[in-house]
């Protein structure tokens, strides 16, 4: 989708929609509202039909305004017609005309009155819970600071982490990793799996060119990489997933490389086999605070 949030509100309620408009963008949603996206020269009607399509969620201000407003019911309509999720905001404490009723009588609205301010980081809260790059953003992000949390908690009490503890966290990183490969980015878990799930060092080498880009070298492994990333937390160890069935650890990485791989925001895979370059492609660097202490 080229678009977050389409926000269907009525002109007299043009200020507190840009500042919905402006909590929603600070939090990292891409927002579309007219007048502000309309591109000069195109047909108005036309083009608020593509931005609608091509939105993952409808944020719907709700007031007396709107409440009366043919051109905020005829985008509710667009976007029931085409299956959006659609998110209602009430600003004041208006009843809900029967034509509005048919379409968000049944819909989970965010309660913004009588304070509407009050309420913009629940509402973005639920918008960013609505749209599919975000929400799972927010589930990797909470992956990652459940696991730092419960580091966190040994290290006060000056204990040792449980091998135990260590492997669930392990299984919980790796399952976090696998659902980002479901079948909805077009991948399918396949039945059989290799007899072995590659997760052993192997030799490897780390270079850096004038540019500051960084290429590691790493022994060929079977299967095409799937959406690889690179999980470092600027220690010495990091792990490359290169799919579902297949991961590389790195060891002992050199103090000087470091900070080198912490600064880029990819880097360069190279795989090998026989001295020759069987396979090259960019992997994400995910960088991460606790996967040191993970991976021991």
């Amino acid at each position: 989708m080229e678009y977050d949030v389409f926000i269907s509100y009525s002109s007299k309620d043009k200020m507190i929609a840009d500042q919905i408009c402006e909590a929603a963008e600070n939090a990292g949603l891409i927002c579309w509202m007219a007048p502000r996206n309309v591109t000069p020269g195109k047909k108005y009607a036309a083009e608020i039909v593509e931005a609608i399509r091509n939105s993952s969620v409808m944020l719907m201000i709700f007031s007396e305004s709107s409440n009366k407003s043919e051109h905020v019911e005829n985008e509710i309509d667009i976007a029931f017609n085409e299956g959006k999720t659609i998110v209602p905001f009430r600003i004041t404490d208006t009843e809900m005309s029967n034509e509005l009723k048919y379409y968000l009588g049944k819909k989970h609205w965010v309660d913004g009155t009588p304070e509407p301010e009050k309420y913009f980081e629940k509402l973005v809260e639920q918008i960013s819970l609505s749209v599919p790059r975000r929400s799972k953003e927010m589930q990797e992000e909470e992956v990652f600071n459940s696991i730092d949390r419960i580091l966190e908690e040994f290290r006060k009490k000056g204990s040792d982490i449980p091998d135990s503890k260590l492997r669930s966290l392990r299984e919980k990183l790796d399952d976090f990793i696998a659902s980002e490969l479901s079948d909805t980015d077009g991948l399918k878990e396949t039945a059989d799996r290799p007899e072995e799930n590659e997760n052993s060092d192997g030799r490897y080498d780390i270079f850096q060119n004038d540019k500051g880009e960084i290429m590691i070298i790493t022994k060929h492994k079977p299967g095409a990489p799937e959406k690889p990333r690179l999980v470092y937390d600027g220690g010495a160890y990091a792990l490359l997933y290169r799919s579902r069935d297949s991961s590389i650890m790195l060891n002992n990485i050199n103090p000087e490389a470091r900070p080198m791989i912490t600064a880029v925001d990819e880097v360069l895979i190279v795989e090998i086999k026989d001295d020759e370059v069987c396979r090259e492609y960019m992997a994400p660097v995910r960088n991460v605070r606790s996967l040191d202490q993970l991976l021991k």
